[in-house]
């Protein structure tokens, strides 16, 4: 697949089109005042770039719950381990694209009438990044604690003008289902085994000597839900249980994108690796959706079989025993 490599002033541009403002110029730090919200960029990791959000609305947990708050984010942020242990909620975009998802414009959006009469597309000629600015401003304005207008819901976005300003945001989420055939006709095509049934929509893993699916359904208002489930932790023993999640919190950290929740179901806690989506982003051919499915894909790969070896409990013991000797020594 011949890629494009995306550069640091697009990122610039798809923020400064969402209301974000760069620090003196630069493209490293930038601000959102409406909400009290900086975003710092990171030491790129591969071929990712990663900011760190901050602001009092985003401070982190308290303990070791972020793991469990990761599950709770509708946007595409994770908390992760920083410096001291101490929790960041990172954002992290990838520095290349395909070329079906370089500007395109997204799928099945209808045109709307603005308030003049005139009739305008809703999303024309928008591309991943400027879907991730939006999703990543709506996530900021929703948050809790922020200071930002509510009038922008989550399920909207921001159409970046030649001006550089944001154009009236218009609603996604709220009068359309997902188009659940279409996604899985586009993962098909790029070689995944996705099918659609009554619960959502499945890509089925076969990796070697393990089995998992990754669903895509619709979770709160106007997101797709990308997820795999790694392990069931209600029945672990203690030993078990403190193991995997030490090994999902440094695997959390490593991976873009994907984070690792721990997510309350009916038969008790799950340990899983997920995306959450903004349905612009999802939209976006060839884009965000493809990018979403590989990374859970490699978190699967990464660690659910060691994950299920964990299950046994001397075996966990040895690896905490490992653990806290390494952190020691590190001392």
């Amino acid at each position: 697949m011949k890629l494009a490599e995306i550069h640091d002033d697009t990122v610039a541009a798809a923020l400064a089109g969402c209301g974000w403002r760069s620090a003196r110029g630069t493209t490293h730090r930038y601000t959102f005042r409406d909400a009290g919200a900086r975003l710092l960029a990171l030491a790129r990791h591969g071929e990712w770039e990663m900011y760190a959000l901050h602001g009092k609305a985003f401070a982190p947990p308290a303990g070791d719950s972020w793991l469990h708050d990761n599950s709770r984010l509708m946007g595409p942020v994770k908390w992760v381990a920083g410096r001291g242990r101490a929790a960041i909620c990172r954002a992290d975009v990838p520095r290349q694209w395909s070329e079906a998802g370089k500007g395109a414009a997204f799928v099945g959006r209808p045109s709307q009438a603005d308030n003049d009469g005139l009739e305008r597309p809703s999303y024309s000629h928008v591309g991943p990044r400027q879907a991730w600015a939006a999703a990543l401003t709506d996530f900021v304005r929703q948050t809790p604690g922020t200071t930002a207008d509510s009038s922008l819901s989550v399920g909207r976005s921001f159409t970046p003008s030649s001006s550089g300003r944001s154009e009236t945001p218009s609603y996604v989420g709220e009068q359309c289902g997902l188009p659940l055939p279409a996604f899985a006709e586009q993962l098909q095509r790029a070689g995944w085994a996705a099918t659609v049934d009554g619960h959502g929509l499945l890509v089925h893993l076969s990796l070697p000597g393990l089995y998992r699916e990754i669903c895509l359904e619709q979770s709160g208002n106007g997101h797709l839900l990308v997820a795999a489930t790694l392990v069931e932790l209600t029945t672990l023993p203690n030993e078990s249980r403190r193991a995997i999640v030490a090994l999902a919190a440094e695997a959390n950290a490593r991976l873009p994108l994907v984070r690792y929740a721990i997510a309350a179901e009916e038969q008790g806690e799950s340990l899983r690796a997920e995306v959450c989506l903004s349905l612009e982003c999802a939209l976006v051919p060839g884009g965000w959706l493809l990018t979403a499915v590989e990374v859970v894909e490699a978190a699967v790969s990464l660690s659910a079989r060691e994950m299920q070896a964990l299950r046994d409990p001397e075996l966990a013991r040895l690896v905490l025993a490992a653990n806290a000797a390494h952190e020691r020594k590190e001392v």
